[in-house]
């Protein structure tokens, strides 16, 4: 006897196909539960890496600042050429900056490398970092520009100094960009692609194979436009985009150098390896 004829076969087949469609509802729903949060886990855990990557590129940077800023005042009172030499020699020893110069206000000034420069060779009171810090009468970070004799892409800081409230002259360190280059280089995901950009979005160091340190920019591709007025009009983000036709992945986060200005640290990555665990 067929047992869908019966009334009990019919109850018992009604009862089968409900049971398995419940649970086949049941396994799409923890399905989607739990690929939610490996993807929120996943997230959590690439933005914990960006913040350490960040963290140790403000570390670095605002080491030197507070050298800077709390060895100026040094300064504001009179020393002989000699007593300044050893002083910024000695600066510039015990700091990670690339090299110091002081300015006074008379047009002397001093360089850890270059020594006591001629007034007539070298005027710190018409540079641009020496009459922003007299201005602004407090730190001044510069943008990003290539040394003129060193061609290498560099920042510098500018503190100035005063003696009972009068200004006496400015201490900058110059620092070279190149040496952020090893913490770009050891990129948090295995194959991504991690870049430093100013607020301009101009490239500060990079593992992209057609960045160039300097000159190039996110928008300078159609396809990353996007993406860079994301990276640069927010402090941190997750931000999904397409490039090459390979969806990709990317999380970011700024750097604040000073009340003015910030760094934005972008990591890429194609999208298939970074939700691997869910495609699993």
């Amino acid at each position: 006897m067929n047992i869908l004829s019966s009334f009990k076969g019919r109850i018992i087949s009604v009862a089968v196909l409900l049971l398995i469609a419940s649970l086949a509802i049941s396994t799409f729903l923890s399905y989607r539960q739990l690929s939610g949060s490996i993807l929120r886990n996943i997230d959590e855990y690439s933005m914990l890496k960006i913040d350490s990557s960040s963290d140790r590129i403000t570390d670095w940077f605002q080491t030197i600042k507070e050298g800077v800023i709390a060895t100026a005042p040094d300064f504001a009172t009179d020393r002989s050429d000699l007593q300044i030499m050893l002083m910024v020699k000695q600066i510039a020893n015990v700091s990670k900056a690339s090299d110091f110069v002081v300015g006074f206000e008379d047009g002397r000034s001093y360089g850890a490398k270059s020594g006591m420069r001629s007034l007539a060779l070298y005027d710190p009171r018409v540079r641009s970092w020496y009459k922003s810090a007299k201005q602004k009468r407090s730190t001044v970070v510069t943008g990003i520009y290539k040394g003129a004799s060193s061609g290498k892409l560099m920042v510098s800081i500018a503190e100035p100094f005063f003696y009972e409230n009068k200004f006496r002259g400015v201490l900058l360190a110059d620092i070279q960009l190149g040496l952020l280059a090893d913490v770009v280089n050891e990129s948090p995901f295995p194959g991504a692609m991690t870049g430093l950009y100013d607020d301009q979005g101009t490239t500060i160091a990079s593992t992209g194979e057609v960045d160039e340190p300097g000159k190039t920019k996110l928008s300078d591709f159609p396809e990353l436009a996007e993406l860079e007025r994301q990276v640069l009009s927010n402090d941190e983000g997750i931000f999904d985009y397409t490039l090459g036709g390979v969806e990709k992945i990317a999380y970011f986060k700024s750097i604040p150098l000073d009340e003015n200005s910030s760094w934005h640290l972008l990591v890429g990555i194609d999208k298939s390896v970074a939700h691997a665990d869910v495609d699993e």
